[in-house]
């Protein structure tokens, strides 16, 4: 049988037993420090139709805050953590509170520690977290800020103001291009990071030499046309086995030596058939 707690008093002290198990405290010992027979106490554990108690976090919501405004500074200076980072200095925080004598409800599962991936997926969920693959970039290109892009823009506009010639230019479509280049990575970049949800770039400073890569630059003109891919290869020499394999329409070359070459295309030897 069920038995009744409809006082507030009996009810908080249900609540204080059943997160002391949850924290990992056995149940007959929870059952006789708060006087409640265990088969009730087991029972509202169970059930979740009765009272739903969740789990207790491990950290205040003001500490979870805390935490969630260091992985957005990070992401910030381009310098997102991973996983791994977050739980291995969350363990470092709660060791350092275990040798100060500071006392918190640690989780069974949190091993020396370490927090659990359920503790991950629950705290980046509450404090609206996500994981996402950054893009790489050099430390020169993650120093821009927006108010040297806005310069830019400004210095260039008073520019083309001075020179009536390359004013015409922008305002030509035909005399308009757009550039764009594409990267096919050689060197790896790290997997998924935390960032907050919402942020549209992700970026992370590249260890090494972020242009380890082959590099597709396409440029279309204002007018709709469009100028064949130039394509940058990681050789010295371009092998023939893969000249053999460039279409005829792209320009290809290698960025040591600075060499473009467009692949002409060979002319077929049609052979004549003669009527009889």
């Amino acid at each position: 049988a069920v038995v009744s707690t409809q006082s507030t008093g009996e009810e908080e002290k249900m609540v204080e037993a059943i997160e002391l198990v949850n924290s990992g405290e056995r149940i007959s010992d929870v059952s006789k420090l708060y006087e409640i027979p265990r088969s009730t106490l087991s029972y509202r554990l169970k059930e979740s139709n009765v009272l739903s108690v969740g789990r207790p976090t491990v950290f205040t919501a003001a500490e979870e805050k805390i935490i969630a405004n260091v992985i957005k500074v990070s992401q910030d200076r381009l310098l997102p953590m991973t996983s791994t980072n977050l739980r291995g200095h969350i363990q470092d925080v709660l060791v350092e509170e275990v040798t100060k004598g500071v006392r918190r409800i640690i989780p069974a599962g949190f091993v020396n520690y370490y927090p659990t991936k359920r503790w991950l997926e629950g705290f980046t969920k509450r404090n609206g977290i996500s994981f996402r693959t950054p893009e790489s970039y050099s430390k020169s290109r993650g120093n821009v800020t927006e108010v040297d892009i806005r310069q830019w823009f400004t210095d260039t506009q008073e520019y083309l103001d001075s020179h009536s010639d390359l004013l015409q230019a922008v305002n030509d479509p035909a005399r308009v291009f757009n550039i764009d280049k594409t990267a096919a990575r050689i060197s790896p970049i790290s997997g998924k990071v935390l960032a907050l949800k919402g942020k549209r770039d992700v970026g992370q400073v590249a260890i090494g030499n972020e242009k380890s890569n082959i590099t597709v630059l396409a440029t279309i003109c204002g007018n709709g046309k469009w100028l064949p891919p130039l394509i940058l290869l990681p050789y010295k020499r371009l092998p023939s086995s893969v000249v053999e394999k460039i279409p005829d329409w792209v320009i290809a070359g290698t960025v040591k030596h600075k060499f473009f070459f467009l692949k002409k295309k060979k002319k077929k030897n049609k052979k004549k058939i003669k009527k009889k």
